[in-house]
């Protein structure tokens, strides 16, 4: 093999990777041109080596090489902010994730070996939206580099994702780039190529403009009023530094703020994911007189707003029975006197009575949960697994009148879209994204955070109320649109009227059709390709 020909290869992966970090930090027009230097090499590559004359263990693991370039740059350029929490966490996630990333590419490697350019296509488009399909329904899912998120900073252009979800948006950035790397190669079909090419960039957009400026706004007129606090995680509620605010004055502050904006016609008050450093027995809650003070602290200063909900972020837990302990998620207390299980949650506080509570359901892996937690408990036995945090399987909407009900979505979990659904089926009319992005301060993770919160918006058309612990805070339109977006690292509140939808998309019934459609073809193709090779060996 040629040296020179093979480290262009990966020069060339490199700049693919370069521009998959500049789709997500500069513009998403990157997106499309960042698959043609894989498509080239990949196609080279097929021309050049053949798995009968050097074998097929050293055929993929050279091309896997190449491959990882490819998403380690991507990743790493995008998504360096992981090392911002846990430097050891974010190295082992980024060198990781990339190796998974490559398994999609390799199985249309061999799926499309020898095969003609318009299967190649079908092949790899087929392979990657499987994928990214698959991505959102595992315990080390990573959603954050869905192409189709790449869009969201131009959501006025991809308004049709009320009907496709985002997989629609990496659907036309795949198509788009096989038409633009086959109109680069085929040169005796270009023009026909550039015509499809032209065809498939412009229609959804224009389509998705129409609807954009016809849309109008649906649903009950709801007052919410967002409380941003801008706590400091490392410094302001970590107990252990001197500029630790203790819970009674991080209290204070999310009730002064909150009151701040509130009246009477306020219908709901908003507050962040752990939006006080509270950690709340859950047993307690269920009986009025039996509140910790901390809690009755904050709820009591919004009393005078009578016909006000509040829905805050905590951390909370429930004591288990010692018969429990084996449990994977049940934790031993440090006096090692009784165990239970820790959750974050969101309480919804109605009518002088903690109404209802939910326990966030998708968990950050590495940061809130440990992957595959029973098999690692059984072969790691002898690690003390901490700050583990409970799920829930179920989801679950807070019910303010028959009209209006809110979904309350903590942090991560609302960057999976059909997952979104499930609280929308319940009945919710309005989202309600808690987060605390203040571990990443400084870095784009904010940034890309809010982006993908507004294609919920546009995906089930509806209204979006946003608290983050130090922003961006505010509200989205169910176009997508902001509304009194807040800047980072300030304390303040806003408030504004939002149209709670009751209205059904047709993504909302139809859920990522397109990723379900792409794992059967996929499927199917394999099972063709292992029969084919089996005829072959008998032959």
């Amino acid at each position: 093999m040629n040296t020179r020909f093979y480290s262009n290869h990966f020069f060339l992966l490199f700049l693919g990777g370069l521009a998959g970090g500049c789709a997500w930090l500069i513009h998403p027009v990157f997106v499309v041109l960042m698959w043609l230097p894989l498509l080239w090499v990949e196609k080279k590559f097929s021309e050049n080596n053949s798995p009968q004359k050097i074998g097929r263990l050293k055929h993929y693991t050279s091309l896997f090489k190449r491959l990882y370039v490819f998403f380690f740059t991507w990743n790493t350029m995008a998504a360096f902010w992981l090392l911002a929490i846990n430097t050891t966490g974010g190295i082992f996630a980024l060198v990781v994730i990339p190796a998974i990333m490559t398994i999609p590419v390799l199985l249309f490697h061999f799926l499309s070996f020898k095969l003609s350019v318009i299967y190649k296509g079908l092949i790899f488009i087929c392979c990657w939206l499987a994928y990214e399909f698959l991505q959102h329904h595992w315990e080390l899912a990573w959603v954050w580099l869905t192409l189709g998120n790449s869009l969201a900073s131009v959501h006025y252009l991809v308004q049709w994702y009320e009907y496709t979800g985002v997989l629609g948006g990496s659907l036309w950035i795949l198509v788009a780039s096989v038409l633009l790397f086959e109109s680069w190669q085929q040169a005796e079909n270009r023009i026909k190529y550039i015509v499809a090419l032209s065809t498939w960039l412009l229609l959804p957009p224009c389509f998705s403009i129409y609807l954009y400026v016809t849309h109008v706004e649906e649903g009950i007129e709801t007052e919410i009023v967002v409380v941003q606090p801008d706590f400091d995680p490392y410094t302001e509620k970590a107990q252990e530094d001197p500029g630790y605010i203790s819970i009674y004055h991080q209290n204070l502050r999310l009730a002064a703020l909150a009151k701040s904006k509130t009246t009477e016609d306020t219908d709901l008050v908003l507050f962040p994911e752990s939006a006080s450093s509270s950690f709340l027995d859950e047993k307690a809650l269920a009986t009025g007189s039996n509140w910790p003070l901390d809690f009755r602290q904050l709820v009591d200063t919004l009393k005078q707003f009578s016909s006000t909900d509040l829905l805050l972020g905590m951390n909370t837990y429930t004591v288990v029975n010692e018969l429990q302990k084996d449990d994977p998620t049940v934790i031993q207390s440090k006096s090692r006197k009784f165990f239970y299980r820790s959750y974050n949650s969101a309480l919804f506080y109605q009518t002088d009575s903690v109404n209802q509570i939910y326990h966030k359901s998708i968990l950050v892996p590495g940061g809130e949960m440990f992957p595959f937690l029973p098999l690692f408990k059984k072969i790691f036995f002898f690690y003390d697994f901490k700050d583990i945090t409970t799920p829930q399987k179920e989801r679950v909407v807070f019910k303010r009148t028959d009209s209006v009900s809110f979904a309350p979505l903590l942090c991560y979990e609302s960057t999976f879209g059909e997952y979104v659904g499930d609280y929308i089926k319940k009945g919710a009319t309005i989202l309600c994204v808690m987060t605390n992005d203040a571990y990443w301060q400084g870095t784009p993770e904010p940034q890309q955070h809010l982006l993908i919160d507004r294609l919920r918006a546009v995906e089930y058309r509806r209204s979006i109320a946003r608290a983050s612990h130090h922003g961006h805070s505010g509200f989205i339109n169910q176009k997508g649109d902001f509304e009194q977006l807040t800047a980072t690292q300030v304390q303040v509140a806003v408030r504004g009227n939002l149209h709670a939808n009751n209205a059904a998309t047709f993504y909302l019934q139809h859920g990522d059709f397109i990723g379900r459609v792409a794992l059967f073809l996929l499927c199917i193709l394999l099972g063709a390709r292992l029969i084919a090779l089996d005829h072959k060996r008998v032959a």
